[in-house]
């Protein structure tokens, strides 16, 4: 029998099941390669807004707790307000692990307290810092006053570093409301801390006084640990809670009503009686110290 191959019918179907296999062979690996792909995407474009970059549109420092150390992340891009926090929380947890050996939850993460700042200084400091020098050396006033004065002076210049931006950070809050989800474009510098112990009394004290935070305890409770000046504001304190929010708390025997504090919080007493060119000084203070970061 002469074999059947030598037909050419035959070479004409040999041919054919050949190039159909080589068909499938190529379409199942587009297929595989596109599955790949897809699997990949999310992670790679991850990848890109965390990736350090000479020319980096973003760039953001996360300090830890104690405010000793920060890491960065940089992006190509602008990125949006949650997106830096998510990043933020995913750096510090790892980080947490690999240097400290300890794990890092959200929950340590003190959501009123936290602070994101320019990297510029606050806009009036300059002109606070200023105002006290001239009050000190020009004005004839009191040698409390003027220690008190220098003190102060000598805390803002160490403590008050960068522009704060006056912005919710609770994360949850974010990412369910757009407004509160700006996009991000600059330089900034991001803290999450953990919840303090204390509060801080600043103003019209001897020198600024960090206490210890208790529960219900009211602004003429703390006043009533602190050095005071003689002339200090008597009726009203006004009180920084930590997320910035500025509120008037009485302190008289006469306008006495509980007004709760915050840990972290920064009671400002006024000056009373300064000369008439320095009246904005107590507002002026109370502006730069919205500023102070946990």
């Amino acid at each position: 029998m002469s074999n059947l191959t030598s037909y050419p019918i035959y070479q004409i179907l040999i041919n054919t099941l050949r190039i159909r296999r080589n068909i499938m062979q190529q379409a199942r690996l587009f297929l595989l390669f596109s599955l790949i792909s897809v699997l990949l995407a999310p992670s790679m474009a991850v990848a890109q807004t965390t990736t350090i970059a000479p020319e980096a549109k973003l760039s953001v420092s996360i300090y830890n707790p104690e405010k000793t150390q920060a890491w960065s992340l940089n992006y190509s891009e602008p990125a949006r307000l949650s997106q830096v926090i998510s990043d933020s929380i995913t750096t510090q947890m790892q980080n947490n692990l690999s240097i400290q050996g300890s794990h890092f939850y959200t929950d340590q993460i003190y959501w009123p307290g936290s602070s994101l700042t320019t990297g510029a200084a606050p806009q009036n400091k300059s002109t606070v810092l200023k105002a006290i020098d001239q009050l000190v050396d020009k004005e004839p006033t009191s040698f409390a006053l003027k220690a008190s004065l220098r003190a102060n002076e000598r805390w803002i210049a160490n403590n008050i570093l960068h522009q704060r931006e006056l912005i919710p950070l609770d994360f949850d809050a974010i990412r369910l409301n757009r407004k509160l989800n700006p996009l991000l474009n600059g330089e900034y510098h991001l803290y999450l801390p953990n919840r303090p112990s204390d509060i801080l009394v600043i103003g019209a004290t001897q020198k600024p006084t960090l206490l210890r935070w208790q529960p219900r305890l009211s602004a003429r409770n703390y006043l009533d640990k602190t050095a005071l000046i003689d002339n200090h504001q008597k009726d009203y304190a006004a009180v920084i809670q930590p997320d910035g929010t500025v509120e008037q708390h009485p302190i008289a025997y006469w306008n006495k009503n509980h007004m709760d504090i915050a840990p972290g919080a920064t009671i400002y007493i006024g000056y009373n009686d300064l000369p008439g060119d320095y009246l904005s000084l107590n507002q002026e203070m109370i502006k730069l110290l919205r500023n102070k970061v946990l």
